[in-house]
């Protein structure tokens, strides 16, 4: 999920003479206005909670199950995304309800939150990872320039592959990355690194980083999941 927004034009402009129009394709930053994120009932922000607490939530709320019923582990895969960046978290508010990087900012808690589970509970057969499908043609890209605006520049994106690799465009091309880590032995990958799907004008190919996120950052991410995670349940629970 992400909250409303609207593009840039003349940042996006002013990237094209300054070299930075790529890293706006890549991650966003600079080249989209993004609102201030809505407040759930429980007071966090909507996108926190839909990309990263629910998940959370479901999962600490299955953790007796997961890695049970004979399987040799369980693998959790996080779809995060190239905005998932240092400078759109900030540790005092990480629900992101003052801010206006709200997505980024929970794709950020989701890359470090998978590190926990990873240290916590690889012992017990269960894994996590984190993906990131590219800039692929959807209801959210559609939501930040009209559909007809996508498919006009279509021609244009497939071109600008060899040097923005991170088109990937169509569906097909951009889960492909989610589908070959489903194909893995979890416990053979490096869980510190993040996986990137990456498109040339011959198809798909993988890449793979080490995800930025410090021990503190780390802690304090899974701490402030903790709490939240108990004052919901004792709030559904009564």
């Amino acid at each position: 999920m992400m909250p409303s927004s609207r593009m840039m034009w003349l940042n996006a402009i002013k990237g094209l003479f300054n070299g930075k129009i790529i890293h706006m394709f890549l991650t966003g930053e600079g080249m989209l206005d993004i609102a201030v994120d809505k407040k759930t009932r429980d007071g966090i922000s909507e996108t926190f909670a839909t990309n990263v607490f629910g998940h959370y939530l479901l999962v600490t709320e299955l953790e007796d199950l997961l890695g049970g019923f004979g399987a040799d582990y369980t693998q959790i895969i996080w779809t995060s995304s190239g905005s998932a960046l240092r400078s759109a978290f900030d540790s005092s508010d990480i629900t992101h309800l003052k801010g206006k990087q709200a997505y980024g900012s929970s794709k950020y808690c989701m890359d470090a939150l998978s590190l926990t589970i990873n240290e916590e509970w690889n012992c017990r057969g269960i894994y996590s990872h984190v993906v990131c499908p590219g800039t692929v043609l959807s209801s959210m890209t559609f939501a930040i320039l009209p559909s007809w605006f996508w498919y006009l520049l279509l021609p244009l994106f497939f071109l600008l592959r060899i040097i923005v690799r991170s088109f990937t465009l169509t569906l097909d091309a951009g889960t492909s990355g989610l589908v070959w880590l489903t194909k893995q032995a979890p416990d053979s990958l490096d869980y510190h690194q993040k996986i990137f799907t990456r498109a040339t004008w011959f198809g798909t190919y993988l890449d793979f980083k080490k995800i930025d996120v410090d021990e503190a950052t780390k802690e304090l991410v899974h701490d402030q999941l903790q709490l939240l995670r108990k004052r919901v349940l004792q709030k559904i629970r009564g």
